[in-house]
């Protein structure tokens, strides 16, 4: 892309987000990108927001959702713009997640509308969810609008994290779990469990009455009057 010529990039992930060596942020084909006004662009366009004093590092963590964006920035605080909640006003610049100021934030992924950090030694999660992606367990809340950490993962080291529509996953570092990891369920992926079916037992129809049992039942009804 012309536009970019004489940069090198680092870290670019999808939807929509960069980072070039001079170190700036831009944002390309999508609306909610944090320039301040709602249309597409579609060439890259510089983050304004991320530019002089609060330039991104070369280590920035970037994170795109199907309709929001996130960047870590100077002193790692977490950036976040774009449609942050199913209901409500969209961000239209990057605003500082306050929730997360002061972590170390390592990695971090966003899905339909769900968003996974890992952090220090804690795993953290927000967002909707509406298959358990958010990690808090069957009789955890099934969504949560702030950062909470993920209690099932507190004490581990994660090092990784993917988020999907519907799913996520984390990597935490097992020489550093210690026995936490055989607390968990295991999930092993076998599908090749064959499925018992249950047989229905068939109901036989009773047959019609034919017209020769039908003038019998006559005859006995008319020879017990008669009598």
């Amino acid at each position: 892309m012309a536009d970019m010529e004489g940069n090198i990039f680092l870290p670019c992930i999808c939807y929509n987000l960069d980072i070039s060596n001079n170190i700036h942020l831009t944002t390309c084909l999508l609306h909610r990108l944090g320039h301040r006004e709602q249309k597409d662009e579609w060439q890259p366009r510089l983050v304004e927001i991320f530019q002089r004093h609060n330039v991104l590092p070369p280590n920035a963590i970037l994170s795109a959702g199907s309709a929001n964006c996130a960047c870590t920035a100077g002193g790692g605080q977490l950036y976040m713009w774009g449609k942050m909640k199913t209901t409500g006003d969209d961000t239209m610049y990057p605003k500082p997640l306050m929730d997360l100021s002061g972590w170390n934030i390592r990695c971090m992924a966003s899905g339909t509308m769900h968003h996974v950090v890992g952090a220090d030694d804690s795993c953290i999660s927000w967002g909707n969810a509406q298959y358990g992606e958010l990690g808090y367990g069957p009789m955890g809340q099934k969504s949560s609008a702030n950062p909470k950490k993920v209690d099932s993962l507190e004490g581990m080291h994660v090092t990784g994290v993917g988020c999907g529509f519907g799913l996520s996953l984390i990597i935490v570092d097992r020489a550093k779990a210690g026995d936490k990891l055989d607390q968990l369920d295991i999930y092993d992926g076998d599908a090749s469990t064959p499925v018992e079916e249950t047989v229905e037992p068939k109901v036989t129809k009773k047959a019609p009455a034919s017209a020769n049992s039908k003038s019998n039942k006559r005859k006995k009804t008319k020879d017990l009057s008669e009598s």
